[in-house]
């Protein structure tokens, strides 16, 4: 009786393993916090290297922002555009936003979404409680 619980914990355990690029792929669509941690790279005028971004904003440009960095963030639509998807069949992820103006700010400035290599660990701490959560969930 209690080998028949282990086989089925192995069996459910093993099954998320097979599966591991789906469910990290579910866990990081749900991590809306790494589009939050991408736009405060952006109000840091970051571009996803690291890099600060450039070319600074026209002297008259930045008269009316009140700063000369860009962030793209003017009406906020941007940011509220944004949005995370993940492919679970080649491992990868990327954040994007669907306003009108974002293309010309990727245009402009180069990249833009993503996570700098100094956030991974944020990233990490964000999605790797919920992948642990998601294992709970479905194996124990």
């Amino acid at each position: 009786m209690i080998g028949e619980g282990i086989h089925e914990l192995r069996k459910r355990s093993n099954e998320f393993v097979q599966n591991i690029n789906l469910h990290v792929a579910e866990v990081i669509e749900e991590s809306k916090e790494l589009i939050k941690l991408n736009q405060e790279q952006l109000q840091e005028s970051k571009l996803t290297t690291g890099q600060s971004i450039t070319p600074l904003y026209s002297p008259a440009y930045a008269k009316r922002k009140g700063y000369k960095k860009p962030d793209g963030y003017l009406t906020g639509e941007m940011y509220r555009d944004m949005d995370i998807f993940a492919n679970e069949n080649n491992n990868t992820w990327f954040i994007t936003s669907f306003a009108n103006h974002t293309k010309y700010f990727v245009e402009r400035y180069g990249k833009v979404f993503g996570i700098t290599k100094a956030n991974q660990p944020k990233a990490q701490k964000i999605a790797v409680p919920k992948l642990r959560k998601l294992y709970q969930r479905l194996v124990l």
